[in-house]
């Protein structure tokens, strides 16, 4: 999916900006973070009034999260919101899109089983 914003330099004098990217993901049996950078660019010296469009990609890989029961990155069902702006607390433009169902991103095989079980520290 690519995803793209329009800066334009609303100021009287020549300038840069970053451009952030979040993630928000549904936090149905996996736990995640309320927001997660997935990218970030940097605009060219803009003049007063010049506008640049930056270009971000997101494929499975950026919306899964691992699930241990299964030993498996999975999109869970549900819906994203994407955010961007200048940092997590100026978001500028947001979107949402809706996943019907999970996606299986990649299974994993256990390469070094452990002796014992490690207890997990969680929100839940």
């Amino acid at each position: 999916m690519k995803v793209q914003i329009t800066i334009t330099n609303k100021g009287e004098y020549p300038g840069k900006e970053v451009v952030q990217l979040y993630l928000k993901a549904p936090a149905i049996r996996l736990e995640k973070p309320v927001n997660e950078l997935k990218g970030f660019a940097k605009t060219k010296l803009l003049q007063s009034g010049e506008s640049q469009v930056l270009e971000f990609e997101l494929d499975s890989s950026s919306l899964a999260s691992y699930d241990a029961s299964l030993s498996s990155w999975i999109a869970e069902k549900g819906k994203y919101t994407i955010q961007m702006g200048a940092s997590s607390l100026d978001i500028r433009k947001k979107a949402t899109f809706k996943l019907v169902d999970d996606i299986l991103v990649e299974r994993c095989h256990t390469v070094l089983p452990l002796k014992r079980e490690i207890k997990e520290l969680t929100h839940k």
